[in-house]
């Protein structure tokens, strides 16, 4: 089996307000669709550091890397901004990520895969 690294940089907004249950419910459902095992997890942390450092960090070990999640809620727009890092040695279909997140209704999508083995530079 070739080892793969992909790393899969996502971010997005949702309606509703996140909190440790439902990212850890997330990052185990992320980790089902990449098809990854769970190696430890997941882990939650709550950031108060106001005015513009407030939000969750959640944190999944899979066997293949790790399924990292932030978020910083707006209070202005009254919505919350995720940023979601998923690094993998498993190959795995950047669609099924999408697809995925937008029927859990994040929306405005914008993503960037790197492939390590090839996108990064010496320095």
């Amino acid at each position: 089996m070739k080892v793969e690294h992909r790393h899969l940089l996502l971010e997005g907004w949702i309606d509703r307000h996140q909190d440790s249950i439902k990212l850890e419910s997330l990052v185990k459902q992320l980790c089902k669709v990449i098809k990854a095992q769970v190696l430890g997890g997941p882990l939650s942390y709550y950031c108060d550091q106001p005015p513009n450092n407030m939000g969750w960090t959640c944190f999944l070990a899979i066997k293949q890397s790790h399924i990292i999640i932030h978020t910083w809620m707006d209070y202005v727009l009254m919505k919350e901004q995720l940023q979601i890092d998923i690094y993998s040695c498993k190959d795995f279909k950047v669609e099924d990520v999408l697809k995925f997140l937008k029927k859990k209704e994040v929306y405005d999508i914008k993503y960037k895969l790197i492939d390590r083995e090839k996108d990064l530079k010496n320095a």
